[in-house]
């Protein structure tokens, strides 16, 4: 996950570094009195996480890590309990930054997780019969949130089509699109010093090595071009990531439609944006603010 917490707007960064003590209050909740568990174990268990296979899950378990001693402070003072909505929102966020292979991935790296805590912490008791099922209907919990939430249209997916959409909503401006303006466009995508943002630097790059794809995909009509849904992705990303990080994301797409804009027209010599465009841009403004537009284009409804 190329999405560094820094990006992150701060409910989601705390909501995710406490995901794995989140996991252990889980499992421990149904056996030991939360008050008297030794959670410093838990932070060395989690310190020689080798097993870790996924980049994603790495990342957070050591955030984790690194707050150790404040989550620790509010586990004594009773401010921290299991909290399983907590868990499964946690989980999704994740997910929808994820790739289908890359959710795999950290799904298996956390359900291990859970093993791993179980293993350290769950003595059975010798005077109960169910133990293990009480175990094993926490463990499998905690399994259905990893392995069910791996949604296709991811986060990721999303980004990394979006300039596709707004090449096509600039370049049906006019009609169609040519062979030159797509060269064209490719040739902005690959310039690196307009990209300011992590976002822009994170996903445009996907772009353009999965481009021939994308553009097969968008001939058969399964990438949506117009207003609507960039305004709905953008609203997503308004939820996920801090202002900062927001703003400069919103400045490199509007960077990227002009450039685009100003190459239909400046490609045959005019180099200057028409009022076709500029109504374009303008209402693409407004969708990358994550306000309503009107639908165009030959998706549109």
């Amino acid at each position: 996950m190329p999405l560094c917490f820094e990006q992150l707007n701060r409910q989601n960064e705390i909501m995710l570094a406490h995901l794995p003590y989140q996991i252990f209050l889980m499992i421990i909740s149904e056996r030991e009195d939360l008050e008297n568990a030794k959670a410093d174990g838990f932070f060395f268990l989690i310190h020689k996480a080798h097993w870790c296979k996924s980049e994603d899950a790495i990342q957070i378990i050591e955030r984790t890590a690194q707050i150790s001693r404040d989550i620790l402070k509010e586990h004594q003072n009773g401010r921290l309990q299991p909290d399983i909505a907590g868990v499964s929102q946690a989980i999704k966020l994740v997910s929808h930054l994820l790739t289908p292979t890359e959710q795999y991935t950290f799904a298996n790296d956390f359900y291990r997780l859970t093993r791993e805590i179980s293993k350290a912490y769950l003595k059975k008791p010798t005077e109960s019969e169910n133990v293990d099922k009480v175990e094993s209907d926490t463990i499998a919990r905690l399994k259905d949130f990893f392995y069910k939430v791996q949604s296709q249209n991811t986060l990721k997916k999303r980004l990394i089509e979006l300039p596709i959409q707004i090449f096509y909503l600039i370049s049906y401006a006019n009609g169609t699109s040519d062979k030159k303006e797509r060269e064209v466009f490719v040739k902005i995508l690959k310039e690196k010093s307009w990209r300011k943002s992590h976002l822009a630097r994170a996903f445009f790059p996907h772009t353009i090595v999965l481009y021939e794809g994308l553009l097969k995909k968008h001939e058969a009509e399964q990438i949506q071009y117009n207003l609507v849904d960039i305004q709905k992705t953008m609203q997503i990303v308004a939820g996920v990531f801090n202002n900062d990080e927001l703003r400069l994301f919103r400045r490199d797409l509007f960077k990227l439609a002009m450039e685009i804009a100003k190459a239909s027209g400046g490609f045959l010599g005019i180099s200057s944006v028409d009022d076709k465009e500029q109504e374009i841009l303008n209402k693409l403004r407004g969708a990358f603010r994550g306000k309503a537009g009107i639908r165009l284009g030959k998706n549109s409804e």
